[in-house]
Formats: structure tokens, C-alpha cells, sequence
């Protein structure tokens, strides 16, 4: 073997040697980053799903907030009522005593609808 061939041959085992040192280090780091990969996956699969459960718990809030607003004006409407209700029956029982008092079982209606209704008539008639 002649000198170049026996410094070439050396130097390709050191070149060899060298890749094969690049080749595991490339893939021990390659592991490593497939490691990391994973836990950051984990992580970011807890963190949406966390951000989910806020999104859920915001629109609970907000359903919470549309309901309380929404109970509020049910009791103002049903207040209104009772007064448009008391307006009539004591228009009614006005009414029942005007004709001559012989009404008066009229005065306390279980239809709210009929008695207005009722009243009506009674005010054409008279």
C-alpha cells in the first residue's frame, strides 16, 4: 500500500468515525426532540381543553346573567297584570252595581278575558 493510499485510507476511517459520531448524536438529539414533541403535545391538549372549560364556564355566566334579566322583567310583567287585573274587576264590580247590583257574583271572574269581555257588553247595553 502506498503512502496516499494508506493516508486516504486513514482518513476515511476518521471521516467514518465522524459520521458514525454525527449519525448517534443526530439521533439521540432526534429522540430528545421527539420527547419533547410529545410533552408539549400533552401540554397543549390540557391547556385547550382547560380553555374550553372556561369557554363553557363564560357561557354558564352569561346564561346565568340572560336568565336573572329575563325573571326580572317575568315579575314586572306579572305585576302589570295583577294591576291590569285589579283596574278590571274593580271596573267590572263598578259596572255590576250600576246595572242594579244583581251582578255582583261577576265581580270576582275566574277568566280575566270573559269578564272584560263581559264588562264590554255591558257598557253597549247600558
Amino acid at each position: 500500500m502506498s503512502e496516499t493510499e494508506k493516508w486516504y485510507s486513514e482518513n476515511l476511517e476518521n471521516v467514518n468515525c465522524q459520521t458514525n459520531d454525527f449519525t448517534f448524536n443526530f439521533i439521540l438529539a432526534l429522540g430528545e426532540a421527539t420527547a419533547k414533541v410529545t410533552v408539549l403535545e400533552k401540554e397543549l391538549a390540557s391547556a385547550q381543553k382547560t380553555i374550553g372549560k372556561s369557554k363553557r364556564a363564560q357561557e354558564v355566566q352569561q346564561l346565568a346573567k340572560e336568565n336573572d334579566s329575563l325573571q326580572l322583567k317575568l315579575r314586572s310583567q306579572e305585576d302589570d297584570f295583577r294591576l291590569q287585573n285589579q283596574a278590571l274587576l274593580q271596573e267590572l264590580s263598578k259596572v255590576g252595581h250600576t246595572v242594579g247590583g244583581s251582578l255582583c257574583h261577576w265581580c270576582r271572574p275566574v277568566n280575566v278575558w270573559f269578564a272584560y269581555k263581559f264588562c264590554e257588553t255591558l257598557r253597549l247595553i247600558v
